[in-house]
């Protein structure tokens, strides 16, 4: 029982992670839209 808690945990954890580095990958990308690509690449 514990065991399978601390899967979840572990997944959701890592989902969040997951979502969190996506969506600061969109506002770098958002970023350089609006800024102007050069200081991006």
């Amino acid at each position: 029982m514990h065991l399978w808690l601390f899967a979840v945990l572990d997944i959701s954890t890592k989902t969040s992670g997951n979502i969190l580095s996506h969506l600061d990958k969109c506002f770098h990308w958002i970023r350089c839209a609006t800024t102007g690509y050069n200081h991006c690449l």
